[in-house]
């Protein structure tokens, strides 16, 4: 009977492939090829099954933290397209819930307080701004806040109830920002 794990033992090299078990791992391959009488049939890979796998793991590590981005803006403009309440800090200091949503061309934010809407462009927004650190505004805020500041100097500060939230609220929405101020305030879209 041949040898039927020569590869799959983890992968012979042959002297000099590099791998601090060549020595050993040849020798195994030899006495597999004696034992056969003829080594015409055994095929042995150049580099160890181990090596091999290194660059597809590596590549999957490095993918892990792309994909738990891609992952955190897909869940973000899922959720803002369909809308979500958020809490919006007056001057006053007291807070009043309001409706927000994401246009769906990722283009506008709107806010809607009562009856009251706005549609605020996204290519209008001169600077978004996480914690209590926000100079034009005159409203109390604190490490929960983020803060939107348009081209007009106006303002509008919004509440969160953890910074986790309100870091992912900045992060994508900077996202779409950036984007918008690029493009020059127009949806990028390529046509036929």
């Amino acid at each position: 009977m041949g040898c039927t794990h020569g590869g799959a033992h983890g992968g012979a090299a042959s002297p000099g492939a590099g791998s601090s078990s060549g020595p050993q791992t040849s020798s195994w391959a030899q006495k597999a090829a004696a034992s056969q009488g003829d080594d015409a049939g055994l095929r042995l890979p150049e580099l160890p099954v181990i090596q091999a796998r290194e660059p597809q793991e590596r590549r999957q590590e490095q993918r892990g933290p792309q994909r738990q981005e891609q992952r955190m803006v897909k869940d973000f403009v899922t959720g803002m397209v369909r809308g979500r309440k958020i809490d919006v800090v007056l001057q006053s200091g007291r807070r009043k819930t309001c409706a927000c949503s994401l246009s769906r061309a990722l283009d506008a934010l709107k806010v809607k307080v009562g009856e009251e809407e706005r549609r605020i462009p996204l290519a209008d927004v001169s600077g978004l701004h996480a914690g209590a650190e926000s100079k034009p505004v005159d409203a109390p805020l604190d490490e929960l806040c983020a803060t939107m500041v348009l081209m007009s100097e106006e303002a509008i500060s919004f509440r969160f109830p953890g910074t986790e939230e309100r870091d992912t609220f900045v992060t994508c929405l900077s996202l779409f920002i950036e984007r918008q101020q690029q493009n020059g305030g127009r949806e990028h879209r390529t046509r036929p």
